[in-house]
């Protein structure tokens, strides 16, 4: 993978180099204390059934698929990475409580109506499972770069030869905005790991014209305008703009 050269508006901080595989460092914090605290929130008895892992077979990062659920009164599919927490991320030296941020998963949603795909992988992005390789691409790049990602943070969609092209064809989508996961219930943004704080970040698709847009401006003075008022509505933003 190339090494996307994001601009300092967008405030990723880019890598020198890739990281040799061998001296990466993938798989989640603690997969099954990070799977626990996802269960709390997002799995109930009509949707427990349903929850589905895609995962990586070499180890990396899987994807974790919880179901709508009417219990929990949920009317779309949540997707939550597993495998990016592993890495410890470069934080600014200067960034006041660094430390709460250095480790991160991932996590988007999807319509009711998603058909989830049987299986995906990488060398396959169709038009149903490139929100699940989106999420594992991320976490790829942290795994192979260390690169620090939070909240407003934007970065070109990394699934092409090409970053910034669109994650497929049948979208016009092709970057994306990590955002807070503000309509959680209160506990679920982060979690304590073995005395570490695991974050959890929304991944927001966005099209070429609107992280261009915010890259100009700002992520405060945009982000309002293209996703709408994210703190009272932000299922209708994360949810159905992946089908543009």
């Amino acid at each position: 993978m190339d090494i996307p050269q994001i601009s300092p508006n967008q405030r990723i901080i880019v890598p020198d180099h890739i990281i040799p595989r061998a001296q990466q460092t993938r798989g989640a914090l603690d997969e099954d204390a990070i799977a626990d605290h996802l269960e709390k929130f997002l799995i109930a008895e009509d949707n427990d059934a349903q929850c589905k892992v895609f995962s990586d077979p070499l180890g990396g990062c899987h994807v974790y698929c919880f179901p709508p659920s009417q219990i929990l009164k949920r009317n779309y599919w949540t997707l939550v990475s597993m495998g990016m927490s592993g890495t410890k991320m470069n934080v600014p030296a200067d960034l006041v409580g660094g430390e709460e941020y250095q480790y991160a998963e991932v996590m988007c949603y999807l319509p009711a109506d998603w058909e989830m795909p049987l299986i995906s992988a990488a060398n396959q992005i169709s038009s149903n499972n490139w929100p699940v390789e989106m999420l594992r691409s991320l976490a790829s790049y942290v795994a192979s770069t260390r690169c620090w990602v939070a909240e407003d943070h934007g970065i070109p969609s990394l699934l092409t030869d090409t970053p910034g092209e669109p994650f497929h064809a049948s979208t016009k989508l092709a970057n994306m905005i990590l955002l807070a996961p503000v309509d959680e219930a209160e506990g679920f943004e982060t979690v304590d790991v073995n005395g570490n704080t695991v974050n959890f970040y929304v991944v927001v698709p966005l099209t070429s014209a609107e992280a261009q847009w915010k890259r100009e401006v700002g992520a405060a003075k945009s982000i309002h305008y293209i996703v709408g008022n994210k703190r009272e509505y932000p299922q209708n933003y994360s949810i159905f703009m992946y089908w543009i």
